[in-house]
């Protein structure tokens, strides 16, 4: 339900601004994405597994809170430096500065998320991420309708993300544990010299999710980056099921491994085959109908996503297949070979992104 409140929202953010003003959001939201990667470090899946393995280990949620929080201002700083860099335009630059807020927000929430996770309360992120999908849903829209500007809707987006955060914090103190910070450099080294695999992973990961809508608009190509990332967001809804299926097994699994392997395995076994049906069906389902599909959420002029819609359909089979590996590489203390693996694509993603979009454009 909370994602599906997003969709929504910017199939008319890309049916009101257009596709070149659309393009502008869709490549700061994507710039400020991409340093969100120097506040992750592979955290929160860590904690996650940790956590739910030993609650003795939960004494030390403070001091990574208060990491987390050092680094995502430090982000912020780099971030804003950043766009001087990327872009001489100054409404997506001040579309970045905004933007950067709600993204900042959302690595913080992340490590929250991963002790609700690890306490298998999922229910409270569901929560907090639909107050805040409300939110970012209502004013965007009466934005859109009232004032429709890339400035605008970037800033709802900032709002939204503050709702959501301080939902989350509200929930973390009430109901597991009350909000408190540590400054302990043993304790975070310890959980950073288990996790940088993930994060150096999560880095590589980043850069496969948000390096195209940032060459496309570092090679000045705005128009056609509206209309990939009209393209994009469709592709994100069908992995939704996805996403259900392995943040909800994720702690299960973890345990069984603990307990037993045929546990461990029988749960990655119904992992895999939910996958797989998703997998297919969406194939099958998204290459018959994706025209029908562009034409039934945006305008004739996004016509040009139709392809981009039926590749990215094509890719999301090696998503849903390759997801359930790199859980089970994490739960038994593989992260390291992740990370490999996602690095791998991430640079024939930036190799591929180089030579082709100046040749053959969208």
């Amino acid at each position: 339900m909370p994602r599906i409140f997003k969709f929504f929202l910017v199939v008319f953010t890309a049916r009101i601004l257009g596709a070149d003003d659309y393009g502008k959001f869709s490549f700061a939201l994507a710039f400020a994405i991409f340093f969100l990667m120097f506040t992750d470090l592979g955290l929160p899946s860590i904690v996650t597994r940790e956590f739910s393995k030993d609650r003795a280990q939960e004494r030390h949620f403070p001091a990574i809170f208060a990491l987390k929080i050092a680094l995502a201002l430090l982000t912020l700083l780099v971030t804003i430096a950043g766009s001087f860099l990327i872009t001489q335009d100054p409404s997506v630059r001040l579309a970045i500065w905004i933007l950067s807020f709600y993204v900042l927000s959302q690595s913080i929430r992340a490590v929250i998320y991963s002790y609700f996770h690890a306490r298998q309360r999922m229910e409270y992120e569901t929560l907090t991420r639909l107050f805040e999908n409300l939110v970012l849903f209502c004013v965007g829209f009466f934005i859109l309708f009232v004032v429709p500007s890339i400035q605008g809707i970037s800033l709802t987006y900032a709002i939204a993300g503050l709702v959501g955060f301080i939902s989350a914090l509200i929930l973390m103190h009430w109901r597991i544990a009350p909000i408190a910070f540590s400054f302990a450099p043993k304790t975070w080294r310890y959980f950073i010299s288990l996790s940088w695999p993930l994060g150096l992973a999560g880095l590589a990961g980043t850069v496969i999710a948000q390096i195209d809508s940032l060459a496309l608009g570092f090679f000045g190509q705005i128009t056609q980056n509206g209309w990939y990332n009209a393209a994009y967001a469709i592709f994100g809804m069908t992995f939704l099921p996805g996403v259900i299926v392995l943040a909800g097994l994720f702690p299960v699994m973890n345990k069984a491994f603990n307990m037993s392997l045929e546990k461990f395995q029988k749960i990655y076994n119904l992992q895999m085959e939910l996958m797989i049906f998703f997998a297919f069906g969406f194939f099958a389902g998204g290459l018959a109908l994706a025209s029908q599909v562009i034409d039934f959420f945006y305008d004739p002029s996004y016509a040009p996503a139709i392809l981009a819609l039926q590749i990215l359909i094509l890719a999301n089979v090696f998503v849903f297949l390759s997801e359930p590996l790199n859980q089970a590489l994490i739960v038994v203390n593989m992260q390291k070979k992740v990370f490999v693996a996602v690095f791998a694509g991430a640079a024939v993603n930036v190799l591929l992104d180089i030579v082709l979009i100046p040749q053959w454009r969208f």
